[in-house]
């Protein structure tokens, strides 16, 4: 794998599986870093739609899957407690430019149309993130505010490689699978 000079991972960018990961829970993804310090840091899957994911009728949720942003589901945001739910809408006013909505408290009529859910998340310990990147496992690029709400998160990895301007853009074309290259 390659090593590039990337920008350091913060709240806010993306971090973008490198195509060799096998990783089955992190094959092709594009992640959101929502937390980055000394402790560790903390991110969504933004590219992985469920369409088995379904709210109870009795859920809190419920009322939240009804206005969620297309694609009409919920996102599997990663591998770590998957019993845990986040609600994020896009806010350019935090440093993330995404903040947590409360399904207890806030009214969902407020966000319909942008907001996702995401059950799960994706967790790196302390200094773990950074070396995973340096093994390049993962590219650290810039969010853009529709990232978090993409329409056709499919396709996402593919649309955020080929946006960049650097050598990152020729993975973008990077087979699926090399060897019918």
């Amino acid at each position: 794998m390659h090593n590039y000079a990337m920008i350091p991972p913060a709240p806010g960018r993306l971090l973008l599986a490198h195509p060799d990961v096998e990783d089955p829970h992190f094959e092709r993804t594009v992640v959101y870093l929502l937390a980055h310090n000394e402790e560790g840091s903390l991110g969504v899957v933004i590219n992985r739609a469920n369409p088995s994911a379904f709210p109870s009728f009795d859920s809190p949720l419920m009322p939240w899957f009804d206005v969620v942003s297309p694609p009409q589901m919920i996102f599997d945001g990663g591998p770590v407690q998957l019993e845990a739910i986040l609600c994020l809408h896009p806010d350019p006013e935090l440093a993330a430019g995404v903040r947590s909505v409360d399904v207890t408290w806030d009214d969902p009529e407020a966000f319909a149309g942008r907001i996702r859910i995401f059950q799960g998340y994706s967790g790196w310990s302390a200094h773990q993130l950074e070396s995973e990147i340096m093994a390049g496992g993962w590219f650290v690029v810039p969010a853009e505010p529709t990232d978090v709400l993409d329409p056709e998160p499919e396709n996402l990895w593919r649309a955020i490689f080929a946006r960049q301007e650097d050598d990152l853009r020729k993975l973008s074309g990077y087979p699926d699978d090399p060897n019918y290259n």
